[in-house]
């Protein structure tokens, strides 16, 4: 790990605090092997620092790119809510760009090229870009053509000398995972036409305090993000935002819409006004909005481990349900290990067979589960409960009960009990 860099990666500002302390964790998706169970494993710093210029939420302990990327085990194809979340995407970016096999889209982090692929189907031109050789390995065994590469100004210099300008250049829940934003916009500025647009959609901060969805903060996301951020960080490189749009997935998101200064005299769009003035009602500008934060999470730990120690006390079984980097977060802050719950069940055979960093609880098949009778299942994938819920009708059938971790730990009997909601 670098030296930290108090400084703020959008705005450059040296007017930084820590305002959240989530401990010394593991990097969240480096899920373990049998082997690698003997040995020891690297811990950082997982702290969030707050800008008092921009107001950008980050973290500044800097661990290579490659120690989390160059093999990954995230895949975003995995449900039916992501599914038709990236049919809704790719059919909004078509029309608003009216695209066709002449115009290129390329995607940064394309993943196993879910979007990608579903743009390809519309009739969109496509290109993928993502550093994780077996991810890589996955889209272009789909027909989805990935460079395994991060985006650099020298990956843009080459995409443009073989295929041209980018019409529409996503980078979609990947933006908060690059390592230097300043490369990336500069590379953007290279690739992008200059009537084209660049799209981000991340996981939006309002949404992340509302609901105390602390688990989201891990070493993979440098930056935790706001309308506000955005629009400091844009004029830097000569773009600006004029769209927004709030979305649901990953416990609430915002779609940023952003273009050079020279490419249109059209007005910026009023959603963005709009969301700029709910933050400032949120005081998302205030570093004591974070500091209290900090403070509700030692309460949902400390309320959560109650229920689960009076659980295992009446001897009930606890498994976990889903094995994202949420999981890694809650259960080593929490101190929840393989004492406490029996294994995790996830449906990605890219996990199964592995165990969750640091806690070393192991990962395994939906068959396993579904042969099992465990008392409870504490839902990790909990922005995905509803399909859970629906899904495991058989679990419920045999007096299985579900535990949601936040915004406030407790048992679920009902579908409609979740208590996720979003700041409107």
């Amino acid at each position: 790990m670098k030296p930290m860099k108090l400084e703020c990666k959008f705005c450059k500002s040296k007017d930084v605090e820590k305002v959240i302390d989530l401990a010394w964790q593991p990097i969240a998706n480096n899920l373990l092997t049998n082997e690698q169970l003997s040995q020891n494993e690297p811990y950082y710093p997982l702290e969030a620092f707050f800008c008092n210029d921009c107001s950008l939420l980050q973290l500044l302990h800097n661990i290579s790119p490659d120690e989390m990327f160059k093999q990954y085990f995230y895949v975003t194809s995995q449900t039916n809510i992501f599914n038709k979340h990236f049919e809704e995407y790719a059919k909004t970016i078509f029309k608003k760009m009216k695209l066709n096999k002449n115009k290129l889209v390329v995607e940064i982090g394309s993943n196993i090229g879910t979007l990608l692929k579903k743009l390809q189907i519309l009739g969109a031109q496509t290109l993928g870009v993502d550093p994780a050789t077996n991810i890589v390995q996955l889209a272009e065994a789909q027909g989805v053509k990935t460079i395994c590469d991060y985006f650099t100004k020298r990956v843009a210099e080459e995409i443009v000398k073989e295929k041209g300008k980018a019409k529409v250049i996503i980078c979609n829940n990947t933006f908060s995972q690059v390592y230097d934003w300043d490369e990336l916009m500069h590379a953007v500025n290279i690739l992008l036409d200059e009537r084209g647009i660049f799209v981000i959609e991340v996981p939006y901060l309002a949404d992340l305090l509302a609901n105390l969805e602390f688990d989201t903060i891990y070493h993979e996301h440098h930056g935790y993000f706001a309308i506000n951020p955005f629009t400091v960080f844009a004029k830097r490189f000569g773009m600006e935002v004029f769209d927004a749009e709030r979305k649901s997935v990953h416990g609430g998101s915002i779609r940023v819409f952003i273009r050079k200064y020279l490419s249109s005299n059209s007005k910026i769009k009023e959603s963005v006004n709009e969301m700029a003035m709910l933050e400032q009602k949120l005081a998302l500008n205030k570093s004591n909005t974070y500091k209290e934060f900090n403070s509700k999470i030692q309460i949902i730990k400390e309320k959560l481990m109650a229920l689960l120690h009076s659980l295992k006390k009446q001897n009930k079984r606890i498994i976990g349900y889903g094995a994202p980097a949420k999981a890694t977060v809650l259960t080593n802050y929490c101190g929840i290990d393989a004492r406490i719950i029996d294994y995790i069940v996830d449906k990605n055979p890219l996990k199964q067979g592995k165990y969750i960093p640091g806690v070393r609880i192991p990962i395994v098949s939906e068959e396993k589960f579904h042969q099992d009778t465990p008392h409870y299942a504490i839902v990790f994938a909990w922005n995905f409960f509803s399909e859970i819920f629906k899904k495991e009708e058989d679990f419920r059938k045999k007096d299985g009960k579900f535990i949601i971790p936040l915004p406030e730990p407790k048992i679920i009997e009902r579908a409609d009990d979740i208590e996720i909601k979003f700041i409107y």
